[in-house]
């Protein structure tokens, strides 16, 4: 695990040293490693796939407020160079795929960054989900009434899932 702003890198194909770089991003409420782990393993040798987990989830940190998804982006390719720059291969274009938030990502690093993405995969996402007023009332019932009372055994039959 690699660590910078809160984000962490997560790679999955350890022994793979070879191929192209393919980030990936997961949905909220897992982590990289739970959702891409299984296609990693497909993946190896074609590609060194490396996830990275959002605040709060995964090895990720909860402790950086997210403002919004070009802060997130930002530190996503923060995350990556510092992975890259250990792997002797800074600056070097990388794929990216994201699924729900994380495709949300990844257009905006299409957007800013278009330099550094050599291709992406948008997956189960859209350019905006939701309005504001919707997300913080869910955020809101969700930790009421589902998450406080499941938190403990969700962390113990799911190691990845966000730990405080």
């Amino acid at each position: 695990m690699h660590g910078t702003a809160s984000l962490a890198t997560v790679d999955l194909t350890p022994a793979c040293s070879d191929g192209s770089l393919l980030v990936v991003g997961a949905s909220l409420g897992t982590s990289a490693a739970a959702l891409w782990g299984p296609a990693a393993e497909h993946l190896a040798g074609r590609f060194r796939v490396v996830g990275v987990d959002l605040p709060g989830h995964g090895l990720s940190h909860t402790a950086t407020p997210v403002k919004n998804v070009a802060f997130l982006a930002e530190r996503i390719l923060m995350a990556v160079a510092v992975f890259q720059e250990k792997q002797g291969q800074a600056g070097q274009p990388f794929f990216y795929a994201g699924v729900s938030v994380s495709g949300c990502i990844g257009l905006q690093l299409l957007l800013d960054a278009p330099e550094r993405i050599a291709g992406a995969a948008i997956v189960n996402s859209a350019a905006k989900i939701g309005e504001k007023a919707n997300w913080l009332e869910r955020a809101a019932d969700e930790s009421r009434f589902y998450l406080t009372p499941l938190l403990p055994p969700m962390r113990k039959a799911m190691p990845g899932f966000a730990k405080p």
